[in-house]
């Protein structure tokens, strides 16, 4: 299944980039799919415990099933003011 990804903050610093779309099996979880990420991205790891997830704009947990067509987004704690 293909999905889209968006990502936010210090993610978007990490990847170079705004987002992507990606295949992955189908319904994979929310934590499959970082999991990947992780793997393909080294310093996402250092994020996670602190990242929030979305799924076409809904908080989600890790154990979130996903669908073909679905927008992911990693959201790290951002600073500022």
């Amino acid at each position: 299944m293909e999905i889209a990804l968006l990502y936010f903050s210090a993610a978007r610093q990490l990847t170079k980039k705004d987002g992507e779309r990606l295949q992955f099996a189908a319904g994979a979880s929310v934590g499959e799919v970082v999991s990947a990420l992780e793997r393909k991205y080294a310093g996402l790891k250092d994020m996670r415990r602190q990242m929030r997830f979305s799924v076409n704009e809904q908080f989600v947990d890790t154990a979130t099933a996903l669908k073909e067509g679905d927008e992911l987004a990693l959201i790290p704690p951002s600073s500022g003011g």
